[in-house]
């Protein structure tokens, strides 16, 4: 069932602005956690595990929120582009997630 005129709520900018901001922070923090107390990151040495958490939180929570996201923001906008949207941010997440 799809409503052609879907009320958006006065406060949703300020929602997603506040979830963006929270979800770079989180990545922000992780990076520097990785950085400061576990020594950084690398491919080819005994820090290639630390890309693990950073991988993790970039995918599985940045993007993946993103995605979920992509169906309230664009409300207005063509359902194609907005399933097509949603579904390259799943498959980012989900090569990231693999990495």
């Amino acid at each position: 069932m799809e409503h052609s005129s879907a009320s958006v709520p006065a406060a949703l900018p300020y929602y997603v602005a506040f979830s963006q901001l929270l979800g770079l922070t989180v990545v922000a923090v992780t990076g520097a956690w990785l950085g400061l107390y576990r020594g950084g990151i690398a491919w080819e040495s005994s820090l290639q595990f630390n890309v693990h958490p950073l991988c993790m939180v970039i995918g599985m929570i940045f993007l993946q929120g993103d995605a979920l996201l992509v169906y309230r923001v664009f409300r207005r906008e063509a359902k194609r582009t907005t399933k097509i949207l949603h579904g390259l941010l799943h498959v980012f997440a989900f090569i990231i997630a693999l990495v």
